[in-house]
């Protein structure tokens, strides 16, 4: 699916890594996502703009919400986002979420090219044992998962469940046996501590990163730095792709892990995020 030039990479990137199971329909306006066996995807089931929404534009936000979702059974939450290009400065929005009665929820979108990405692994002897596999086999896919729950145990208070993850990497392995990317791990002295998977746009020419995951056990030691850094390499060196693009919270680790590798910041995802009985939907 091609999108409008008035999408950024971010939204872009969301769409061609997107869940098999969660449909896009592109409008004048908006892409409509939704994911019929998961009411409860948060990221599944919302509406993305492809401009930035204001006061005024509210109530149009409304009646589209009701054209498309009022009728949707088990929809928690109500998700609107949209991209603006980032000049440094990271932007005010907070009238809107107030206008809106919304939690608000903002990410730097950043980008790596191929004409200048360098990584190099810190120490030879630490090269020697770290090593970056494709998931092919159902016990490396098992191993994969693990690294995935054990981040939900040490983050109890995300609200997600067990299920959903399971639920969301049976998503993700599906995407990868229909060609649309990989699922990685990295490994070291054999052991597993670290995965995520690169899906890529139709041509192949742009990669996205999804679920950068260090098992809790295993972090502090740049083990997210190795597998997205060496996995960039390998992209770069072994494929077509000419960009890869990776989204985090601005100022988290991950983000300035991904600043460090040199991603730039291109652009930031805003979205307003509000319980299905407020004023979202009026």
């Amino acid at each position: 699916m091609s999108l409008p030039k008035e999408y950024g990479l971010g939204s872009l990137s969301d769409c061609f890594a997107r869940c098999p199971d969660t449909n896009a329909e592109v409008t004048d306006q908006f892409i409509v996502y939704k994911t019929k066996s998961r009411s409860d995807y948060w990221f599944g089931n919302y509406l993305v703009s492809n401009s930035p929404v204001t006061l005024a534009s509210l109530p149009h936000i409304r009646s589209q919400w009701l054209e498309h979702f009022a009728q949707e059974k088990g929809i928690l939450w109500q998700i609107l986002e949209w991209e603006i290009p980032f000049d440094g400065v990271m932007p005010d929005v907070s009238k809107i979420a107030a206008a809106s009665n919304a939690e608000l929820d903002v990410t730097m979108v950043r980008l790596a090219k191929r004409s200048d990405f360098q990584f190099h692994v810190s120490s030879a002897a630490l090269e020697s044992e770290v090593e970056l596999i494709q998931v092919n086999t159902e016990d490396q896919a098992k191993s994969a998962l693990k690294i995935a729950l054990a981040d939900l145990e040490a983050s109890p208070e995300t609200g997600v469940t067990a299920d959903f993850i399971e639920w969301q990497f049976d998503q993700r392995l599906k995407a990868a046996n229909l060609g649309q990317g990989n699922w990685w791990l990295l490994l070291y002295q054999g052991l597993p501590v670290a995965s995520c998977g690169l899906f890529f746009d139709q041509d192949g020419s742009k990669g996205r990163y999804r679920d950068v995951i260090t098992h809790p056990k295993w972090r502090g030691r740049g083990f997210a730095t190795k597998l997205c850094g060496m996995l960039a390499q390998h992209s770069f060196e072994q494929s077509q792709v000419q960009e890869l693009i990776i989204v985090s919270e601005p100022d988290s680790t991950a983000d300035k892990i991904y600043s460090k590798l040199g991603f730039k910041a291109v652009s930031c995802q805003i979205a307003l995020k509000a319980e299905t009985s407020s004023s979202l939907l009026g």
